[in-house]
């Protein structure tokens, strides 16, 4: 009986230390990685998430860069090119060509959306995508 009192007293050392070690980081850094919170199956519907973000996140930046070249144009004096202020539809050929299609699903690609430091991707809206609300929303988070 004392050998298990001691096992489970060390086991909750390990949590306090591990969870000091995870809140350091976590302020250090602005966020940290847990491994084995999410089962395998929700790993992959998340990923399918992160991927749609990814997209349309890669769409939008391509967009962006597009029209702020259109604008250089302008402002150089360059002649008018019609704009499309829409975004690229997936897959739609009258939109994108082979090259971006390639380019945009590359992570060096100039349409990857703009990260911070370790590779946070705070725009277009990632905070509040499908992928970020499920994971958030996964019971063993409450």
């Amino acid at each position: 009986h004392h050998r298990q009192q001691q096992q489970q007293q060390q086991q909750h050392e390990y949590k306090k230390m591990a969870t000091c070690r995870f809140k350091n980081y976590l302020q250090t850094h602005g966020f940290a990685i847990v491994s084995g919170v999410l089962t395998a199956k929700e790993c992959e519907i998340a990923l399918d998430f992160a991927v749609d973000y990814l997209e349309v996140a890669c769409g939008a930046e391509r967009a962006w860069q597009k029209k702020k070249q259109e604008d250089e144009k302008r402002r150089d004096g360059e002649q008018d090119e019609e704009l499309n202020d829409s975004l690229p539809q997936q897959n739609d050929v009258t939109t994108t060509t082979k090259e971006e299609e390639e380019a945009i699903s590359s992570s060096t690609s100039t349409y990857f959306p703009k990260s911070v430091e370790g590779g946070i991707l705070p725009f277009y809206g990632s905070g509040h995508t499908t992928f970020a609300w499920f994971v958030r929303s996964r019971p063993i988070l409450h």
